[in-house]
């Protein structure tokens, strides 16, 4: 039942919509829906095996500490009806309730992450995941081609900005895929990348690079292009890699001599004018930790869009995903964050195996796209990558595969 509950998941949960709702809201009800179903059925059916990486369930903490520890927001209580007039209960504290919101998610994808560690897949089952995450990734970039052709797409359109008034900021905002906008799709079809080149399906790595391309969005393309460096480095391919870096920097060194930015204070002003509005909301982000002095522990889980989105009237997201971290967990729980990836970076290298290497490029490509949006808050992204980790931690699976460079036979 588990493996089904994985592959519907895979399958389903990027595409998954419901007529009249914001796309991503469906995604994120069913997600969560089968991570906590894996969950509950992990611990009725399995034995939970030792998870190498206590670095996870040490951020898991940090975030109760920051909850615990968090300012009250005198802003935000609650009223009450008191016959025919309102009141204000300035004795009742709700600046905690959107956190333990956060942490409830957390707990559920973490433990999902666990409970697919634990589980004895058999070989089959591990090249079907990856595969799924493949054909996901293909489908979903054949649509945003689609998007991109114009008037073929009969089933999304634009939104008006009485609706949305982000729509004015995105400038392919119809390229979304079923998943809303450029920003969110291009993320998600970059973290299968590295899991096509690693299949040896080079047809469905161009059309995920095409897709991508015509979404215009600057963050995914260095998330992918940095996952596929890594990957080819990592399975050996150093020559390749080496190749794709050159044209990479050929690439950079035209762009800039055609934008004559080639000193640091003008490549520092362009950066910053190309963020497309992040800058001024992420300098509002760290002077409010430092009037607050919550450098520590923070503003408690999932503040940025209750306070400072609140007060600046900026994006709902901070559009970094280590500065929500910081703001919501302070310094301990970002160097937590940091701690567990640098575990799984040790576990990845010590386990010297191709389909561990790709996967983890996948996790590393979906990374660097969290440092110019909010990736880890995308339902599928929160699957897809705890699903990942889960099978990167699955000892059986790493004693079941071929240890050689490159492609299993049977995928």
């Amino acid at each position: 039942m588990i493996v089904a509950l994985l592959y519907i998941g895979l399958a389903i949960i990027p595409f998954f919509t419901i007529p009249g709702m914001d796309s991503r809201l469906p995604k994120e009800y069913l997600s969560l829906f089968i991570a906590l179903s894996i969950t509950l059925v992990s611990l009725n059916r399995i034995d939970f095996k030792k998870f190498k990486n206590y670095w996870v369930f040490l951020f898991i903490m940090s975030g109760f500490i920051s909850i615990l520890l968090a300012p009250h927001t005198i802003k935000y209580f609650m009223a009450k009806i008191q016959g025919t007039g309102i009141s204000v209960d300035t004795t009742y504290d709700i600046s905690n309730l959107w956190m333990f919101k956060a942490m409830f998610y957390i707990l559920v994808y973490a433990l999902m992450a666990v409970a697919i560690a634990s589980i004895e897949f058999e070989r089959e089952h591990s090249s079907m995941f990856i595969n799924i995450i493949s054909i996901a990734g293909t489908l979903m970039s054949l649509y945003v081609i689609i998007q991109a052709i114009g008037n073929l797409d009969q089933f999304f359109h634009i939104a008006s900005p009485q609706d949305n008034i982000h729509v004015t900021r995105v400038p392919k905002a119809l390229l979304g895929g079923t998943m809303g906008q450029p920003t969110v799709v291009s993320p998600f079809i970059a973290l299968t990348v590295p899991i096509s080149l690693y299949l040896n399906k080079y047809i469905r790595f161009s059309i995920c690079a095409l897709a991508i391309w015509l979404t215009a969005s600057k963050v995914a393309m260095v998330a992918m292009l940095v996952g596929v460096v890594f990957y080819l480095f990592t399975s050996k391919q150093k020559l390749m890699a080496v190749l794709v870096i050159a044209i990479s920097l050929c690439g950079i060194t035209n762009f800039m001599e055609r934008k004559a930015i080639f000193y640091p204070s003008k490549i520092t002003a362009y950066l910053q004018d190309q963020t497309s509005g992040r800058w001024p909301i992420w300098v509002g982000a760290v002077e409010r930790l430092k009037s607050e002095r919550r450098f520590i522990t923070g503003l408690g889980p999932s503040s940025f869009a209750h306070t400072i989105t609140k007060e600046r009237k900026g994006f709902v997201q901070a559009h970094c995903e280590s500065l929500e971290v910081l703001l919501g967990w302070g310094l301990f729980g970002l160097s937590m964050t940091v701690m567990a990836y640098y575990s799984m970076v040790r576990h990845v290298f010590s386990s010297n195996n191709a389909a561990t290497m790709a996967m983890f490029a996948s996790i590393v490509t979906i990374t660097v796209a969290s440092f110019g949006t909010f990736t880890f808050q995308i339902a599928p992204n929160i699957f897809y990558s705890c699903a990942l980790i889960g099978l990167i931690y699955n000892n059986h699976l790493l004693t079941r595969r071929d240890n050689d460079n490159g492609a299993e036979t049977n995928v």
